[in-house]
């Protein structure tokens, strides 16, 4: 656990998130130790950053990357939404084979990295549309070995009562969703 360096990937629930810190507090008090963190967002489109146009522009996003992480070795990618919700959806396939290009990309760049996939959840993408691109998402870790399964929002943001209290607009974590996002994938990392 000494040196864990973690990137975090995603849109508007990344930038905004307020859940790092509370994962790294996570690990710090199951470990003993002190991992280092950073978040990448994109200021020009962070909040609609979906999987299709951050695998299109991988190259350049990952060559201006923070400088002030060391080299990561643990990814957390959530992402997805966007690509179900706000946009036309991406078939099965294309969808696969933009996360695979830029899960290859990220590797490509921090080679040892392990990667943690979220199955992303909103009020929006309830019922068959979670439950397709969490199959999709499902394939994409089944393709790369240094991939695995992260936070399943539709279990820890849905809850049992659609999101009500662990978002605060149906998309959004509230105080309540941030603190069950950052135990989940504390779960999710073996920790």
């Amino acid at each position: 656990m000494t040196g864990m360096r973690i990137q975090c990937l995603g849109d508007s629930r990344t930038t905004f998130g307020g859940w790092q810190d509370l994962l790294i507090a996570n690990l710090n008090t199951a470990t003993g130790a002190v991992p280092s963190h950073s978040y990448r967002t994109n200021t020009e489109s962070a909040l609609d950053w979906s999987v299709t146009t951050l695998s299109a522009n991988a190259a350049q996003y990952l060559a201006d990357s923070s400088s002030s992480l060391a080299y990561p070795n643990i990814v957390l990618i959530d992402l997805g939404e966007h690509d179900m919700v706000f946009t036309t959806p991406p078939t099965q396939t294309a969808f696969q084979n933009s996360y695979l290009s830029l899960i290859d990309a990220v590797v490509a760049k921090w080679f040892d990295a392990q990667i943690y996939l979220d199955f992303p959840w909103t009020v929006a993408l309830d019922g068959t549309p979670y439950t397709t691109f969490k199959g999709y998402i499902q394939n994409v870790i089944a393709a790369r070995s240094m991939c695995h399964a992260g936070v399943d929002q539709g279990v820890t943001i849905k809850g049992s009562d659609m999101g009500a209290t662990n978002t605060s607009d149906g998309i959004h974590f509230s105080a309540a969703g941030k603190i069950a996002y950052a135990a989940a994938m504390q779960t999710a990392m073996g920790y």
